[in-house]
């Protein structure tokens, strides 16, 4: 993609009133109240969204379920499916400018990072579901001389996808496009505090030429519009990335109906650096792992586990790359880090550092907000390292979802192992060595849905991507995702034509 100047989005934002999607339709929620929304680098207004009801929540899963027993997108060839799909990719990279800059103003991120690596991902999910779909069948077999049997892939019914404010886009395509894939039907809930680029998407949906009331859009707090998603009995799953905490209650509240449900949590991500890995790229590689975001990712490698012979060259180079990143707003084409979310975030950052430093930890950088008149407004942390030699610090363990990193070290490599396992998440993690055995025994060691060797926070095309432990469960981003969003029935056929089976007998 080009490296083009974005256009100033800003003004046309400040007035803007959002709505949600039902049934096809643009609408405003059955209450009156509205959330406005902030551009976390200068809390300037972009507009507002409704503050929606369990009303709301309840209208958008019947015009879904409306429209999945209508039948006209289930029903619909799989070609023509795998070609609405392909063509809300090519939507969305058609209009990479005005969506990655609405995601870097709402959102806060570096545009280099929106345009560049958020909005090809998100294309890509769909371009990728849209190949699967037309490789997704059943089995046959026959079991016996005398019958056979095959299997379909039916879709499960109304699917709602709940999306956090990290990388919302991405994350909202990776549920939407294998959902649809399938034959589903949808509810969407964005992130109240940044919604835009989700609108947008449905947007490229709807230009894509999906039927009425197949996608649905609420907007709202987790309370009560993501409750009664969760809890509704007529959603048949929920998929969820967000806290661990909040996919607990998802799963207390889906208990009602067995709700199906695919719930990509926290995590607290190692990055175990060996003596015999190169240091300077694993310091290139923790910068990235570290603060790409602002330190807003699931698997950011917020543990950098050190060997003690490299420990003291690696926390120099870190530092001191670390004070160069540049602070500031998303939308300046030379920012590294851009502010946190929400004042919600910044401040719960802010407090992670406070008891790191009161149970023991040192501050190598950073700790606290930028300083200057351009930072007086926004939601600002300063990139920050902490070292934590003693044992009981909460931040070894807590996911901060800032750019926060505590760095630790090790002498040998079961102690390596240890800590990297010593967290309740499971959801990623990377080693940095130049030896094949190292590298494939901590690559089996580590308790992690992914883990990467000499890189960190890179996606295989095709791989699935998911957690152990109270990361969650169920995969998604690969062609084995499509069976999370299905049902498989059995077909079995007697085919002796005879009244009377042997096995009647038996009887």
């Amino acid at each position: 993609m080009k490296n083009q100047t974005a256009p100033n989005l800003s003004p046309s934002f400040s007035a803007k009133v959002w709505q949600n999607l039902i049934g096809g339709k643009w609408t405003g929620s059955t209450g009156d109240e509205r959330i406005p929304l902030l551009d976390p680098a200068t809390e300037d207004s972009l507009g507002s969204i409704p503050k929606g009801t369990t009303e709301d929540a309840d209208r958008a899963v019947a015009s879904a379920r409306e429209a999945f027993e209508a039948g006209a997108w289930r029903r619909m060839g799989v070609r023509e499916r795998s070609r609405v799909l392909r063509r809300v990719g090519e939507i969305l990279l058609r209009r990479c400018e005005e969506i990655a800059t609405a995601e870097t103003l709402d959102q806060g991120r570096s545009l280099r990072q929106s345009r560049g690596m958020m909005l090809p991902l998100a294309a890509g999910a769909w371009e990728f579901f849209a190949g699967c779909l037309l490789n997704f069948h059943g089995r046959a077999a026959s079991p016996e001389p005398w019958a056979s049997a095959y299997t379909i892939n039916q879709p499960l019914g109304v699917v709602a996808c709940i999306t956090p404010g990290n990388v919302p886009l991405v994350l909202g395509s990776e549920k939407l496009a294998p959902a649809l894939a399938v034959g589903n039907s949808v509810v969407l809930k964005p992130p109240p505090e940044c919604p835009i680029s989700s609108v947008l998407l449905v947007e490229c949906l709807l230009e894509a030429g999906i039927p009425e009331g197949v996608v649905n859009l609420v907007h709202g707090d987790g309370e009560p519009v993501g409750r009664r998603l969760a809890e509704h009995p007529d959603v048949d799953m929920v998929a969820f990335t967000g806290s661990t905490e909040t996919g607990k209650a998802i799963m207390r509240l889906g208990a009602g109906n067995v709700k199906r449900l695919l719930l990509e949590l926290g995590g607290k991500a190692p990055q175990v650096v060996f003596p015999d890995a190169d240091v300077d790229a694993a310091v290139k590689g923790a910068l990235w792992g570290v603060y790409l975001n602002s330190g807003q990712i699931c698997m950011a490698s917020t543990r950098l586990l050190l060997h003690e012979s490299i420990y003291d060259e690696f926390v120099e180079k870190f530092v001191r790359r670390t004070r160069d990143l540049r602070v500031g707003p998303g939308i300046e084409p030379d920012t590294n880090v851009g502010p946190m979310v929400t004042i919600r975030a910044r401040d719960k950052v802010e407090a992670c550092i406070a008891r790191a430093v009161e149970e023991g930890a040192t501050v190598l950088c950073g700790g606290d907000r930028p300083r200057g008149d351009r930072y007086a407004r926004g939601f600002w942390v300063e990139p920050t390292v902490l070292a934590a030699d003693s044992p009981g610090i909460t931040a070894t363990r807590q996911e901060i979802f800032g750019p926060v990193p505590v760095v630790q070290r090790f002498a040998h490599m079961a102690e390596a192992i240890r800590m990297a396992n010593d967290t309740e998440y499971g959801l990623a993690g990377s080693v940095w060595t130049n030896d094949l055995n190292t590298a494939m025994t901590m690559a089996e060691e580590v308790r992690a849905g992914y883990v990467w060797i000499n890189d960190h926070l890179i996606r295989a095309t095709g791989f699935p991507f998911g957690g152990w432990k109270q990361s969650g469960f169920g995969r998604e981003a690969a062609a084995q995702t499509l069976d999370e969003y299905c049902n498989v029935k059995t077909v079995y056929i007697d085919r002796t034509g005879l009244a009377e089976k042997p096995r009647y007998g038996l009887l």
